[in-house]
């Protein structure tokens, strides 16, 4: 029987959730861009030390494809042109969010993302959170695993290989 009231962090860490205490809902979407090598575009937050697809929480009202190219251009500095209207992966989860303090029902959508022509503008990037992107890379598929990669990427990484 699974535990309603376990929630995780970013790390991973285990948190149980007070009795009394509502958690919320975020939706959140991720962007898949892949090279001509199949290698994948991943970010690594100061946070933790685990790669993650550039993406993260859509604003209240926000377009879901809006909120997708606003999140990746934040993480990464590249604009993006979404390659599928439907979501090629869906993940629910129990989040604790220790930056805000809050408990979070989440729904995480991925789509598949090209990069667009332009130049890469880090003017956007770590401007709510300073460490929220340390590292950037293209990372080999058959280098992601459970250890290397956040299980929120993970768990459609791993469909990939």
């Amino acid at each position: 029987m699974t535990n309603h009231n376990i929630f995780h962090d970013p790390t991973g860490k285990e948190y149980v959730k007070p009795d009394g205490v509502e958690a919320a809902w975020r939706p959140s979407v991720y962007g898949l861009a892949r090279n001509e090598a199949g290698d994948v575009l991943m970010v690594k937050p100061g946070w933790n030390d685990q790669w993650e697809l550039p993406g993260g929480g859509l604003d209240l009202g926000e377009n879901v494809l809006d909120a997708l190219k606003r999140e990746f251009f934040e993480e990464t500095g590249y604009r993006c042109e979404v390659a599928t209207e439907a979501p090629i992966h869906v993940l629910q989860d129990r989040m604790y969010l220790r930056q805000k303090e809050v408990f979070v029902h989440t729904l995480c959508l991925y789509y598949l993302v090209k990069l667009t022509h332009e130049l890469r503008d880090t003017s956007a990037m770590n401007v709510e959170f300073p460490d929220e992107v340390v590292d950037m890379q293209w990372v080999p598929i058959q280098d992601c695993n459970e250890k290397t990669c956040h299980f929120v990427a993970w768990s459609l990484l791993r469909t990939l290989k």
